[in-house]
């Protein structure tokens, strides 16, 4: 258990007391409730969640959309194999009734974080035809953000779903709406699919340099920048911006964010007029490599064959 609490210890003891047959007697809610709580909990015991699974499966015509999607979503976000998960994908997709909004978000997010095959990609298409296209203007800040990032997770194809998305954000003014990371996630998403890239990209700096950039991690201006440079549009605004902050806190960029913002700044995307900026970050980052341990942001140097001093004594 990796939460422990003495209630906690009585339930697991009750649920395993008499093995499977107490699980019996729990309903469609009762499972979906437990597994959620579980999850809720980071409470990763496999020998239970093994014995929840069975009961799903056995029950599993009994459950709504919403008791099954949360009851994948537990097991995802505890990373545990679903052995239920192909028969209940197969009862989503011949059932009739629309998944809202929040469950396909939620579905599609375990579905991505479980990673995927062939037939759970029929799912992604299923969930894109008929929930997120023709109801994309029900979808909230974060379900949007949720949704373009499984996507491209998944290497899910489906230009509809990330048109629909996007013009919901530029319509309905939608960034404000966003946190940082969610913003950055959903831009991520456009660039890496080039879909609707060019467009995400300026919604988000817009965004991003109308908030106090203190207020933004690390890794979500990085993101911006990084998916900026994907869309072969260098954020020559984003940079200028993002510079006091990576030498107010540079401890705070890792090395993954520093080897991303160096591959960002490739000098054959930046126009001639904003080379210095270019060679001001770069040379913060060389600092940093003198200073810490960073295998990453090195290599990436050595990739793009501009190595800094400091990385080549």
């Amino acid at each position: 258990l990796q939460t422990w609490h003495p209630v906690l210890h009585e339930v697991r003891v009750a649920a395993l007391r008499q093995g499977r047959s107490n699980l019996q007697n729990f309903g469609e809610q009762d499972l979906s409730n437990f597994t959620w709580g579980l999850a809720k909990l980071q409470i990763r015991d496999q020998e239970l969640m093994k014995m929840v699974g069975k009961e799903v499966e056995a029950k599993l015509f009994e459950f709504s959309h919403m008791g099954l999607v949360c009851t994948i979503w537990g097991f995802a976000s505890l990373r545990l194999a679903t052995p239920f998960l192909s028969r209940a994908l197969d009862h989503i997709r011949a059932s009739n009734v629309r998944m809202t909004p929040k469950d396909s978000t939620m579905l599609l997010w375990s579905m991505a974080t479980l990673r995927h095959d062939t037939q759970r990609e029929l799912l992604y298409h299923h969930v894109a035809d008929h929930v997120i296209v023709p109801g994309a203007s029900q979808f909230q800040a974060q379900d949007v953000s949720i949704c373009l990032w499984a996507f491209c997770t998944a290497r899910v194809d489906h230009p509809r779903v990330f048109r629909a998305l996007v013009a919901q954000i530029a319509e309905r003014e939608m960034t404000t709406s966003f946190t940082s990371q969610a913003l950055a996630n959903a831009t991520w998403a456009c660039a890496k699919m080039r879909a609707e890239a060019t467009q995400m990209v300026k919604l988000a700096t817009q965004e991003a340099l109308r908030r106090p950039m203190r207020d933004w991690s690390p890794q979500a201006i990085v993101t911006l920048i990084w998916s900026s440079s994907e869309a072969q549009m260098p954020a020559v605004e984003l940079l200028i911006a993002m510079l006091p902050e990576l030498q107010r806190r540079p401890q705070a960029f890792n090395d993954r964010d520093l080897a991303s913002l160096v591959y960002a700044l490739k000098e054959a995307l930046w126009p001639l007029e904003h080379a210095e900026s270019r060679r001001t970050v770069l040379k913060c980052v060389s600092q940093e490599i003198s200073r810490r341990h960073l295998p990453a942001t090195v290599k990436m140097f050595k990739f793009l064959r501009s190595p800094p001093a400091a990385a080549t004594k």
